[in-house]
């Protein structure tokens, strides 16, 4: 590898401001401690590009853990340190992440296996890494000055806008490397380097992606979900046939893929008028991934995937309650009402789920758009501690009162605690003798 250097300025580029302030606390300490500390990886690119990135990654020469602890008694955070690969990080409050790692070199024992990790130089650190792109180091103690090495002609697939691996064992040697491929081709707006392109379809058919475990697949995809281009992602690799030999191999195809069309293209007013969070469009993402798996598969692969509980409860409800919303949403007369039961059965994220694999349902969609006013602005005052002031034992009336007390609440805009009591004695009263009759 021929190293070249070149000389920029930082202020030729437009950086976060708290990235920054960080950079120029690790310059100040690599300078006091004469330290060989290195920028490196995905920060470095997206600054050349003039893209903003919440990562920023260091590499040290010597003792990593050192330049890490003196770090993080300037910035604090959350600190942990990974032994094993000679790494630590710091992960701060704004979502900001500092990976710390002492330069070394990797072998891979076998396709797909973690790499055994050893003490390297920083041209072996380089050569460990996926693409050129993302191989480009800064020099922090030269700071203001921004001094680029370049060992691998990253500089120039930046230029020309090209993914490149750095060896043709690359995509052998850890497979989820195909993934990572194109997400950076489509999220950056690259081409896959021809010989690159090759060596991926080459491992594509001989199955080297069986080898990773479940959960290193699906880290990859899901950062697939955090680009409002997901479609074309995950597009590619079906085109690609990337999911083949993987957990979603039989599960993947051209409906789900529409059902991400319709998330990037055509869901985002829903999503605005409901305010969707970012944590529930994931859950609504996995919910799409996981469209065509059945109940039992997924609860097998839940640990395998290390799904958080709380997402897991979300997706087994919608599972599980799947046929019986699909016949409230495709019935005849649908009102907002049926869009309260949906949300108060299968949550927001259910709602939203169910929007996007009925998208060609007019009036189901009509009727969600409709209803987002009384979502942002209802609350439910009355619970059957009200109810049971009535006299009323508890039993199957309180859900017909409920029932009832919804309908009007939503007919009549009724958003305060005294509209809503007085809605509920209305309805007691004008029903007095058949609650008192009834199946109570």
């Amino acid at each position: 590898m021929k190293l070249e250097v070149y000389r920029r300025e930082l202020k030729q580029y437009t950086i976060n401001t708290e990235i920054k302030n960080i950079l120029f606390i690790a310059s100040e300490i690599a300078k006091k401690y004469n330290k060989e500390v290195y920028l490196v990886g995905g920060q470095v690119r997206d600054i050349m590009l003039g893209n903003e990135s919440s990562d920023v990654d260091f590499v040290a020469v010597e003792n990593a853990m050192d330049f890490l602890e003196k770090l993080y008694e300037r910035i604090g955070g959350e600190k942990r340190y990974y032994k094993n690969f000679l790494s630590g990080s710091i992960e701060l409050k704004n979502g900001i992440n500092i990976d710390v790692t002492t330069a070394r070199k990797e072998i891979y024992e076998n396709p797909g296996a973690l790499p055994i990790v050893f003490k390297g130089s920083l041209s072996e650190d380089v050569k460990r890494r996926d693409f050129t792109i993302n191989c480009l180091l800064v020099d922090i103690k030269k700071l203001p000055d921004l001094e680029i090495l370049d060992f691998v002609g990253g500089i120039r697939d930046l230029n020309n806008k090209k993914i490149r691996i750095l060896h043709e064992k690359s995509f052998i040697d850890d497979p989820t490397r195909m993934i990572r491929a194109v997400r950076f081709a489509y999220k950056l707006g690259f081409e896959i380097e021809e010989d690159t392109k090759k060596l991926l379809f080459d491992s594509v058919e001989k199955g080297y992606i069986r080898f990773v475990s479940e959960d290193r697949i699906f880290r990859e995809i899901v950062k697939i979900f955090l680009s409002n281009k997901k479609y074309i992602g995950i597009r590619i690799l079906y085109e690609y046939r990337l999911f083949q030999n993987t957990f979603l191999s039989d599960y993947i195809d051209e409906k789900i893929i529409e059902y991400f069309r319709i998330i990037d293209d055509e869901l985002p007013l829903i999503c605005e008028l409901y305010n969707i969070t970012i944590e529930s469009m994931q859950v609504i993402n996995l919910l799409v991934l996981f469209h065509n798996i059945g109940s039992n598969y997924l609860l097998g692969l839940f640990d395998k995937l290390n799904i958080p509980k709380k997402i897991r409860k979300i997706i087994v409800s919608i599972k599980n309650n799947y046929k019986y919303v699909n016949n409230l949403i495709n019935k005849d007369k649908i009102s907002t009402v049926t869009i309260y039961k949906i949300i108060d059965l299968v949550n927001i994220e259910g709602l939203i789920y169910f929007a996007i694999t009925n998208f060609d349902n007019n009036i189901f969609i009509k009727k969600l758009i409709e209803y987002s006013e009384i979502y942002n602005n209802m609350k439910l005052f009355v619970s059957g501690e009200n109810i049971k002031k009535y006299d009323l034992k508890p039993g199957p009336i309180y859900k017909r009162i409920k029932d009832e007390l919804i309908f009007n609440i939503i007919a009549k805009k009724a958003y305060t605690e005294k509209e809503q009591l007085e809605i509920l004695n209305d309805i007691i009263k004008k029903n007095k003798r058949w609650y008192n009759d009834g199946d109570n």
